[in-house]
């Protein structure tokens, strides 16, 4: 992991040392990127990549490219107040398609952090100009641009996760980014060459494939409904999601009480496929859901027209697979065969 951050920035400033202390930080190492996906039998990756190395990653680039403490602190917190399990958290919330709903905390838990407001005031920066990383668009930028949280995620799970890439591979395409100017004449991480963009959107794709997939919709609702159950039954609060890690608030749904929710999580820690379906199926876990759309077109420098240009204008096989990508219609049902009907209020 340590080399893989310096492959995105072969500076690491000392200054985020204290900030990375603080408890409110560390404790996002035991929250995984993918959401809880990996803690079943659907997927057999090799490596946890977790919000914390995540996040350190996204505060490497932004430095890289801004030398700016702020923008820098905005992006190693962007995710600080991530749960628990995630987005499933905020597929629980009815904010599948959007996944920002547990955003809202970030400026409490940052305001909130002793480590962190000490050190701030050290710094002499305002919590407010740290908590709202979507202020800054080398930090973050609208689909399908490429910005340091949607480049990081998606080298160390293409790393990591899905080994679409390895360790050179990713150093090659470190060393190709480069700030550019968008549509909006907004900053934008991007490529010096094409062929290095296109091999960015050919080893990312397959992730941004399974994101949308039906086993990672399926897993995400389950989960979020199990976590919901848990809520309604008074078993466990959504505090709980950020004083417990994954594997900790797992072995308490398995260990509760709850039987009708242990013993479907059980059968779901077991299954190895899902089904989709036109329709919605009776007498098994079956459930209607949308996921957020993810997918990048990174920027290019166009050396020909002297502008910055999207790959897909200079790259027809890039546009082909996106296209292609883009073109795909999930199933609008997606479950497990074994039932479980979540609690209501």
């Amino acid at each position: 992991a340590r080399e893989y951050l310096r492959t995105l920035s072969p500076e690491f400033p000392a200054w985020l040392l204290k900030y990375i202390a603080a408890p409110e930080f560390q404790r996002l190492s035991g929250v995984s990127t993918v959401c809880g996906i990996d803690h079943s039998n659907l997927y057999n990756f090799q490596h946890f990549n977790s919000v914390f190395s995540h996040s350190i990653g996204v505060a490497l680039i932004v430095w890289r490219f801004t030398h700016d403490k702020k923008q820098t602190l905005a992006g190693l917190f962007h995710d600080i107040a991530s749960p628990a399990f995630k987005h499933c958290v905020d597929f629980m919330n009815s904010d599948s398609e959007t996944q920002e709903s547990t955003e809202a905390r970030t400026g409490e838990i940052i305001r909130g952090s002793r480590v962190i407001m000490r050190q701030l005031k050290r710094d002499g920066i305002l919590a407010s100009e740290i908590s709202d990383y979507h202020l800054y668009p080398i930090a973050d930028n609208d689909i399908p641009g490429l910005a340091a949280d949607r480049l990081e995620y998606s080298l160390s799970n293409c790393l990591f996760l899905y080994e679409t890439l390895d360790i050179d591979q990713v150093q090659h395409i470190s060393d190709d980014l480069v700030v550019l100017k968008n549509e909006n004449e907004l900053d934008e991480i991007g490529f010096h060459t094409p062929e290095i963009a296109e091999t960015f959107v050919t080893a990312t794709l397959p992730a941004f494939e399974d994101y949308r997939s039906d086993q990672a919709r399926a897993t995400m609702q389950f989960i979020a409904d199990v976590l919901k159950s848990m809520e309604i039954s008074g078993s466990l609060t959504n505090d709980d999601l950020y004083n417990m890690n994954e594997r900790e608030v797992i072995d308490w749904i398995l260990s509760c009480g709850e039987r009708p929710l242990s013993e479907a999580f059980r059968q779901f820690q077991r299954a190895t496929s899902v089904y989709n379906s036109p329709t919605l199926k009776k007498d098994r876990y079956c459930t209607a859901v949308k996921a957020k759309q993810r997918y990048c077109v990174p920027l290019v420098a166009d050396t020909d027209t002297n502008t910055d240009v999207r790959i897909t204008e200079l790259s027809r096989s890039a546009k082909r697979k996106l296209d292609k990508f883009l073109a795909v219609k999930p199933a609008k049902y997606v479950g497990f065969d074994f039932e479980f009907t979540p609690y209501s209020e």
